[in-house]
């Protein structure tokens, strides 16, 4: 079988390092890729091997800021062992969670959407679902591209993350949350029963610190405007399960807006919530057009079981539909 020509390819030698540019990689300056292939390696040591010549593309020196095309050669100047050291990154660990634990809800040649569950961060260390999610997945053929979240739920919340598989996709799918075209359903346990049982927050917030512990925003007049759309799926003594779609995307927004209107989500213990096993706010649905082609695209996590547990010690029917 033909080699991709979409791919990057590498082979170590014992005294070199030798990667054929794919077009996946094509187009970036020469610094720039080494800088993400090489993320163990310290910025001046790329650039005193690229100014000594000891980068060479296509058997020549190289500038800094050379742009690589598809099918040029780069070499570099050490064996395999250092870029097997130097192509992690410094204090990296591997991820720790087998990929077969991994809740897919969706996959094809561009997309995996998984479903993150609750104390998991999003983004970070190795125990991260973007670390766990990018060990299964690799570059996609792209050596300088690593499979990242298109947007980010709170280590407490659970719910669909997605994830594009190649640099195109992750490009159209982190500019579509950017761009606030993509549909976010929530569904939430809160405090008390929100009067009306329809409507629309609407607050503004700024950031008031990073502290462990208290809350990290609060509404003020001079914040950024932040909206979302609720509706009341059902009720019981005290508490109320509650439908949500933000329609914007501010850090900690809907949290911070139910408390905002006295009604704090269960478990949420930095902005009033009585205690919980867990936060109660799940990110069940996505729709979004398909970052390839644009075709639509839903997906959909189920409520997990930890979820569960809260809604029937509260007596609470999740009802035939959360949308």
């Amino acid at each position: 079988m033909p080699d991709d020509p979409a791919a990057t390819r590498v082979e170590p030698f014992d005294d070199r390092v030798e990667i054929t540019i794919g077009t996946l990689d094509a187009g970036q300056r020469l610094d720039k890729f080494l800088r993400k292939i090489l993320p163990g390696a310290k910025l001046g040591f790329l650039f005193k091997i690229i100014d000594r010549g000891g980068v060479r593309v296509d058997g020549a020196r190289a500038r800094p800021g050379a742009r690589l095309g598809a099918g040029q050669i780069v070499r570099l100047p050490f064996g395999g062992d250092t870029w097997g050291s130097l192509s992690m990154r410094r204090g990296a660990k591997p991820a720790t969670a087998p990929a077969g634990q991994l809740d897919v809800r969706f996959e094809d040649d561009a997309v995996l959407a998984v479903a993150k569950p609750s104390g998991v961060a999003t983004h970070g260390g190795h125990d991260s679902l973007g670390a766990i999610v990018g060990a299964r997945l690799g570059g996609g053929g792209a050596l300088s591209f690593r499979p990242a979240p298109a947007h980010r739920l709170d280590r407490a919340t659970s719910g669909i993350v997605l994830f594009g598989k190649t640099p195109a996709a992750q490009r159209t799918l982190v500019a579509a949350f950017k761009a606030r075209a993509v549909e976010k359903h929530y569904v939430a346990i809160v405090a008390g029963h929100p009067t009306p049982a329809t409507g629309v927050l609407r607050h503004r917030l700024e950031r008031v610190g990073d502290a462990p512990a208290g809350p990290k925003v609060r509404v003020a007049s001079e914040g950024v405007e932040a909206e979302t759309a609720f509706r009341v799926i059902a009720t019981a003594p005290g508490a109320a399960l509650v439908a949500l779609q933000p329609r914007t995307g501010r850090t900690h927004q809907l949290r911070v807006q139910l408390a905002a209107v006295g009604h704090p989500i269960l478990g949420d213990r930095r902005y009033g919530g009585a205690p919980a096993a867990r936060l109660a706010l799940h990110a069940h649905r996505v729709a979004l057009a398909h970052p390839s082609g644009g075709a639509p695209l839903a997906v959909e996590a189920p409520i997990p079981a930890d979820l569960e547990r809260l809604l029937r010690a509260r007596g609470l029917d999740l009802g035939p539909s959360t949308e």
